[in-house]
Formats: structure tokens, C-alpha cells, sequence
């Protein structure tokens, strides 16, 4: 497979994208991207988690290619949350914020909280509205 991979290292699992060009594969350039992380957090330490996550925010909103983020709880499962970070495009979060202090001081105030390794996946947007 062509393209250039990288570690993420919540599930160490390899991805293989082309980020020299920042094109996702099957697309004609770079897009605005969506990360979608699946967090477990310890039992009883949702409250420190959400306090410690908005501490952390500042870090994530400033970095290169952030446009905005949102914490959600799940309903069903309390100690489960997703985080949506939107980018500019992938190659900015998976090499402009993953190597970077910013998300070495992001990851050390969270990581304490997290059960298992976080599950991040990256998504594009499907119009849906017929105009």
C-alpha cells in the first residue's frame, strides 16, 4: 500500500495515508477532517476527567489546523465518552499536533483517566442534503 504510515498511539494500530500530500485515499484533496476518539475513563473519576479535559482544551485549541472540539457523554454507559475534534485536514493532526510538546502536555493530563488506550478514527463529511 502507497502513502506514508503512522503510529496512533491510543490503539497502536499502524495507519497508512499519504500524508506528503494530504490527500485521503479515493479524493481529489485535502478536506477538513473529523477525529472521533472513543474514551473509557476509570470508574469514579468522571468528574476529575471532565474538569482535567477542560483544562487540557486550551492545549488542543491551540494547535496549528484546530477549528473546534466537543466533549460528549454517553447515555448508556457513563464512564464512556467521545471526543469530535474537527481539523483542517488530517496531515495537520496526525503529524501537526501528534508530534508536537503541545500534545505530549495534552496526553499527560489525560491519560491517567483512561481505562484502555482511546479508539481514534479520522472522518470525512458525506453531503446529505440535495440542493
Amino acid at each position: 500500500m502507497g502513502g506514508t504510515q503512522w503510529r496512533s498511539r491510543e490503539a497502536n494500530v499502524l495507519h497508512y495515508v499519504d500524508l506528503t500530500t494530504d490527500v485521503m485515499p479515493g479524493k481529489g484533496g485535502a478536506e477538513m477532517i473529523r477525529e472521533v476518539a472513543t474514551l473509557s475513563i476509570k470508574a469514579g473519576m468522571r468528574n476529575d476527567f471532565e474538569s482535567a479535559f477542560r483544562h487540557a482544551s486550551s492545549i488542543l485549541e491551540a494547535a496549528r489546523g484546530y477549528i473546534t472540539h466537543e466533549l460528549h457523554k454517553c447515555v448508556e454507559a457513563a464512564d464512556r465518552y467521545i471526543v469530535i475534534v474537527q481539523w483542517h485536514s488530517l496531515k495537520e493532526h496526525a503529524v501537526g499536533f501528534r508530534h508536537t510538546v503541545q500534545y505530549e502536555q495534552w496526553n499527560a493530563l489525560l491519560e491517567a483517566y483512561y481505562e484502555s488506550p482511546p479508539q481514534v478514527e479520522h472522518y470525512v463529511q458525506i453531503p446529505v442534503h440535495l440542493k
